[in-house]
């Protein structure tokens, strides 16, 4: 019996473990942490000829996507337009960007349901004999010297808030550009960082031509509804692209906090 001892001892732990855990659930928590999406569409708005696709990027690294969009029947839920896959190049990590898809002649976007997907951009993803970048659309310079000078958002006389931007815009390649600014909404976590809301604000695209090394000096004034609070504002600039829509081109956050007050 003493022989046989070392050898049930094990058994017997075994089978003590499985009707503990059948009895009262596992010892030990192997549940897998919550599927986060990687890439995701958090806004779509149709103005002037194209669809604008706001794809958030929920990774602590910079990604490349490719986005597009289909034009949906109400009725019938069929495709009745399905547009080109659009790249936005090195998206920042936990941060947004948007990229501008032409709508085609003879379509009225508000007769149809907009739906835009996202996906990954992944190098080598097609193995031929010579491994190649899966990405089309524009070579987007870098570099450039784009930055808002100064901000300032101040109460209106109607409840508003206006608000006001310098704008300058130095650029290495010659192309057309267009740009718009967004107010987003933050707030100090316990930790103390800032945490972003919902786009509280987001005006319309405005159109410009630049030139190498010229700058270019823009001002910025809108006036719309804020809730009281802290936001950042950013100026978001996009490139045409040689599939005639635009492309994500830079973000920049002024870097101090406007501030509605009560």
């Amino acid at each position: 019996m003493k022989r046989l001892f070392p050898m049930l001892l094990p058994i017997g732990l075994i089978a003590a473990v499985l009707l503990f855990t059948a009895a009262f659930g596992g010892i030990f928590d192997l549940r897998q942490p919550p599927f986060r999406i990687a890439l995701e569409v958090v806004r779509t708005d149709a103005a002037f000829g194209y669809v604008d696709i706001t794809v958030r990027n929920n990774e602590l690294r910079h990604m490349t996507a490719e986005a597009w969009y289909a034009l949906i029947d109400p009725l019938s839920g069929g495709i009745a337009y399905t547009s080109g896959q659009v790249t936005l190049a090195l998206i920042a990590p936990r941060s947004d960007a948007v990229v501008s898809v032409p709508i085609p002649e003879g379509y009225t976007v508000g007769d149809y349901r907009i739906e835009a997907g996202v996906r990954e951009v992944i190098a080598y993803v097609d193995q031929a004999i010579e491994p190649r970048l899966v990405l089309e659309g524009a070579l987007l310079p870098t570099g450039s010297g784009i930055v808002i000078r100064s901000a300032e958002l101040t109460p209106s006389n109607d409840g508003r808030f206006h608000v006001q931007a310098e704008l300058q815009f130095v650029v290495e390649t010659a192309a057309q550009y267009r740009y718009a600014l967004s107010l987003i909404p933050v707030t100090e976590s316990t930790s103390g960082d800032l945490q972003p809301g919902a786009e509280a604000y987001r005006s319309p695209f405005t159109l410009l031509t630049l030139a190498v090394d010229q700058p270019f000096e823009a001002a910025f004034e809108a006036d719309t509804t804020l809730d009281p609070g802290q936001y950042t504002l950013s100026l978001w600039v996009q490139a045409a692209s040689v599939g005639g829509g635009f492309e994500h081109f830079e973000q920049i956050t002024f870097p101090r906090l406007l501030e509605v007050n009560p």
